[in-house]
């Protein structure tokens, strides 16, 4: 008798636990906690006609990829969310995750764990300055876009505009996009009317493509909206560390889904300069590059505290304050003007391999203010004091 009550016991014990479990799947969702994290399935989508996508195809229409992640936000709790199926077109895709069940999400795409969000749907989070050159596409991950759901439905809206251009040139390792304008970096970002409305935190007024640019092929940046008055820059460096810049001053302006064209560019030999060498000062007295542009190194990055220079006899030193990299040009002329052309001896120390009495002819481009720019027949460019 015992052996059976006990075995009546469990099974009754049994009976109670899958009534109990039995039970709670009975209650509508609707009705359940709100307080206990559960598995969330969201359908995701992008607003039609919109040219910024996970991955563009020829008509620009969108297309998820099985890999592509999200961030979704319950109020002020973020998880990360993966790809559940995608519909055989990949115009539709279905994202899973746990978290707590809401009645209103917000998510971007791609991921961003660091990303927060305040109390009334205000997204902090990234748009990337450096980005992985794509052949007609732009890199995995480099498209910003921001939704919100109130039925479990995410319709994501592109915060970017896109910038395009091929290049003929063979070797191309990376391209810089610049301006005197915001171009990504981190920004708040929110939703008014479904319209992503951006408030830049930190500018960053450029966007560089690496990993090396094929001949012929198309390439895509994705930048904030934008007008910029000024036009913009492109800096072009191959495998060997030179570099090409090319600029156009004309007005260009971003709007949200744009795709400007910035053409198809056949770099000019003679537009190549050699790798960056020189040193930045914080009276402007330094070594420059032949478009009048600072240069910059890694071990200056505060140049302004750790360069100074020496002048005596017509010779100029330019070094960092711990003396261990310095470059120094000899044998200026004490008179000269705009066009005279001249041999100098150029000694550098841990900046550029050169042989103790390398000469350089240069060229005095321009004086101005108690400078002097010098263009020297290897691309470089060198500002003395006058």
């Amino acid at each position: 008798m015992g052996k059976v009550g006990g075995r009546a016991s469990m099974l009754f014990a049994l009976a109670l636990a899958f009534a109990s479990c039995a039970a709670v799947e009975e209650i509508p969702y609707e009705e359940g906690p709100l307080d206990t994290m559960c598995h969330v399935v969201l359908s995701a989508s992008f607003e039609e006609q919109a040219e910024t996508k996970t991955v563009l195809n020829e008509d620009l229409s969108v297309s998820f990829k099985e890999t592509d992640e999200i961030t979704v936000f319950s109020g002020t709790e973020s998880a990360t969310f993966s790809i559940a199926s995608i519909s055989e077109d990949g115009l539709t895709a279905r994202f899973e995750g746990v978290i707590t069940p809401s009645e209103t999400y917000y998510a971007i795409y791609p991921k961003d764990e660091s990303a927060a969000i305040t109390a009334d749907g205000v997204v902090t989070t990234t748009l990337p300055t450096v980005q992985t050159a794509t052949a007609s596409s732009f890199g995995d991950g480099a498209n910003l876009s921001i939704a919100k759901s109130e039925n479990g439905s995410l319709q994501f809206r592109n915060v970017g505009a896109i910038a395009s251009l091929s290049v003929a040139n063979e070797g191309i390792a990376s391209v810089t996009l610049e301006s005197d304008t915001v171009l990504s970096g981190p920004a708040a970002i929110s939703l008014v009317d479904g319209t992503p409305q951006i408030a830049v935190v930190e500018a960053a007024s450029s966007v560089t493509l690496t990993g090396g640019l094929e001949s012929g092929k198309k390439y895509y940046f994705v930048v904030y909206p934008g007008t910029h008055a000024n036009g913009l820059k492109l800096t072009f460096t191959d495998a060997d560390g030179n570099r090409a810049k090319l600029a156009n001053p004309k007005t260009c302006e971003f709007k949200p889904n744009d795709n400007v064209f910035l053409g198809n560019i056949t770099i000019a030999d003679d537009k190549w300069i050699g790798p960056a060498v020189g040193y930045l000062t914080s009276s402007t007295i330094g070594i420059y590059d032949t478009e009048l542009e600072l240069v910059d190194y890694a071990f200056d990055k505060y140049a302004d505290q750790l360069v100074k220079v020496v002048d005596t006899a017509r010779s100029f030193r330019m070094q960092n304050l711990n003396q261990v990299k310095y470059i120094e040009i000899y044998d200026v002329p004490a008179t000269y003007t705009v066009g005279d052309s001249f041999s100098v001896r150029v000694l550098q120390n841990y900046v550029e391999a050169l042989d103790e009495n390398y000469y350089e002819t240069v060229t005095v481009e321009k004086v101005e203010d108690g400078l002097a720019w010098l263009k020297g027949n290897s691309g470089k460019g060198y500002i003395i004091k006058q």
